[in-house]
């Protein structure tokens, strides 16, 4: 089940009025979810943007740089976090509630999504310390 389930039918409308998302006059929240969906809005997306409408169990956290990582019963603080670097050339992707950018590339993930990303996703993959430090420096 997608958080975007829990909105409520003006939740929905003002999230896809604010991200530009069409959707006729009479869709119902069945119909919002479905557009926001196809538009590639994700609940990261919307939690960034709307903090308001995330519950309160969940936390966003939004690191310089616009990485966004939300936590509800998983923290990657307690996993052992793998450093991730987008090689890819898209201006920023957002995917299982990370936020890579051209000027953050580099965002710690968990081991099975780090992983996920790796086997699902083209333009990803482990970086090293020493990679990360130059980029920084």
């Amino acid at each position: 089940m997608s958080p975007l389930e829990n909105l409520s039918l003006e939740q929905l409308k003002e999230v896809a009025a604010a991200f530009g998302t069409e959707v006729a006059p009479s869709a119902k929240e069945k119909g919002y979810r479905k557009a926001l969906e196809e538009d590639g809005i994700s609940w990261p997306m919307v939690a960034r943007d709307f903090p308001q409408f995330v519950p309160v169990e969940e936390e966003v956290e939004v690191a310089p740089g616009g990485a966004v990582a939300i936590n509800s019963t998983r923290n990657i603080a307690e996993e052992r976090p793998i450093l991730i670097r987008m090689v890819r050339k898209n201006p920023t992707y957002e995917v299982r509630g990370y936020r890579f950018t051209q000027d953050q590339p580099f965002v710690p993930v968990t081991e099975e999504d780090a992983d996920w990303l790796m086997e699902n996703e083209e333009g990803f993959r482990q970086a090293s310390p020493s990679e990360a430090r130059e980029f920084f420096n």
